[in-house]
């Protein structure tokens, strides 16, 4: 249907580049492989686990595997796709759990709508916490930062080139974002490089004055040490200026 559109083709282009950038993609942190390890997505294994156990009851038809096979390819492709795949295979996961009935009760009718606005409550949570449109400060810079940042030849981390698009581009031109097929392999390896500390030919060469950067980095360590001073700051990022 995509190729119907004014930029079909070139969504297919986009794809077939995307494709061809392993390189890069595996110095990009949500496109590693993913951390089965971890408290977060570890428990892709146990919904596995499930499918495997509802498969041996029978719960599981061979139709069904047309679509749980390509969702568990999926989830362990990379960091980023085992979410999707858990939102997919979870229903074929839960049948490893033995079906029971509640007995017809007075006032199971109004049990079951407390427990429905319950859930509704605890998703619309999020919301109410902080507010629609407002983004996460530890995750975002903020617009004073934005505005610290402007009017120099940046460098700025992948994961903050996007939002620098949306913010301030083309005023604010950036380094580099999370696009594995927009930027070389080259320039994502010169990125880690420059993140470990090695800055000094690469911001000479892109004549670098101003970098948004975040205090966790060895970067962040090594401009301070350097004498790059601090133009402003919150709790996650820094926009230091060279001396």
């Amino acid at each position: 249907a995509t190729l119907l559109t004014a930029h079909g083709l070139g969504t297919w282009e986009t794809v077939i580049k995307f494709g061809g950038s392993a390189e890069t993609l595996a110095l990009i942190e949500e496109w590693k492989v993913p951390d089965f390890v971890s408290v977060v997505q570890g428990p892709f294994l146990l919904i596995l686990f499930g499918i495997i156990v509802a498969a041996i009851r029978g719960r599981i038809t061979m139709r069904d595997l047309i679509t749980i096979v390509p969702f568990v390819i999926i989830g362990m492709n990379a960091r980023r796709t085992v979410f999707p795949a858990v939102i997919v295979l979870l229903p074929w996961a839960a049948l490893a759990v033995p079906a029971f009935r509640l007995a017809a009760a007075k006032g199971s009718e109004m049990l079951a709508k407390a427990a429905a606005v319950a859930v509704v409550a605890l998703v619309a949570l999020p919301m109410v916490v902080r507010p629609l449109g407002e983004l996460d400060p530890e995750r975002f810079p903020t617009p004073e930062l934005v505005e610290a940042f402007e009017g120099d030849r940046q460098f700025n981390g992948s994961g903050e080139g996007g939002y620098l698009i949306y913010a301030s581009w083309p005023e604010v031109p950036v380094f580099i974002d999370d696009r594995a097929e927009l930027y070389p392999f080259q320039h994502f390896s010169e990125y880690h490089d420059i993140l470990r500390g090695e800055y000094v030919e690469p911001f000479e060469r892109w004549e670098v004055d101003v970098a948004l950067t975040q205090r966790e980095w060895t970067l962040t360590d090594v401009l301070l040490r350097d004498g790059w001073t601090i133009r402003a700051e919150n709790e996650t990022f820094l926009v230091l200026g060279r001396p």
